[in-house]
């Protein structure tokens, strides 16, 4: 199960990667600067409309999104 802070963490991870700051991001996918560090912080997750949102903006499928957490125990 993924929490709201691994993906806050893997959100950040991914947006840093890619050099967009959080205010391009919430412009890009029509929300503030504030949606994406509450997301970043664990404070939300973002809908599944905004999560694919999200991954199409970074280049990414949804599987992509998340690390390969097969060999965790």
């Amino acid at each position: 199960m993924v929490t709201k802070e691994d993906f806050g963490k893997r959100f950040k991870q991914i947006r840093l990667e890619k050099g967009v700051t959080e205010k391009e991001m919430g412009k890009a996918i029509g929300h503030t600067e504030k949606y994406i560090k509450n997301i970043e912080n664990g404070v939300t997750l973002p809908t599944l409309r905004h999560f694919f949102k999200i991954c199409d903006y970074f280049g990414i499928t949804p599987g992509e999104f998340f690390p390969d957490r097969r060999n965790r125990q």
